[in-house]
């Protein structure tokens, strides 16, 4: 994610990687079942409030995700997940955000994002 001039996008950060180890070490075996290898690549969470609108995570370069608190605590599973593998999509993929849908209206991808309010529905089992 790209950010400009000088504004704080959060506040009160604390770094939360036991929470978040679970999530890193399923994406890892979903990685590795698919030819991927990241286990050297090390990513740090961190809890924090976020003060961008509709925010729940963000990438900072490739190791570095922050997780807003509030809308983390308001997550059911598998919402939860799904925020964790979108943002590692970001940081360890690289992944942009994919903004299609398919002709039911579903998500084509975890990486949708809400650029020019796209809008799709998110059956969270059935998301390439």
């Amino acid at each position: 994610m790209f950010f400009f001039g000088c504004s704080k996008e959060y506040d009160n950060e604390e770094l939360a990687n036991s929470e978040f180890e679970t999530y890193l070490n399923f994406f890892l075996y979903e990685a590795s079942i698919r030819g991927y290898d990241f286990s050297n690549h090390k990513v740090n969470f961190y809890f924090a409030d976020i003060v961008m609108q509709d925010a729940g995570g963000l990438c900072y370069g490739d190791s570095r995700i922050v997780i807003d608190r509030t809308d983390w605590e308001n997550r059911k599973e598998p919402s939860k997940e799904w925020l964790i593998f979108h943002e590692l999509g970001h940081c360890i993929l690289g992944r942009g955000h994919r903004n299609e849908k398919s002709p039911s209206g579903e998500c084509l991808s975890f990486m949708k994002g809400q650029e020019n309010g796209f809008e799709c529905s998110e059956n969270l089992y059935s998301i390439l």
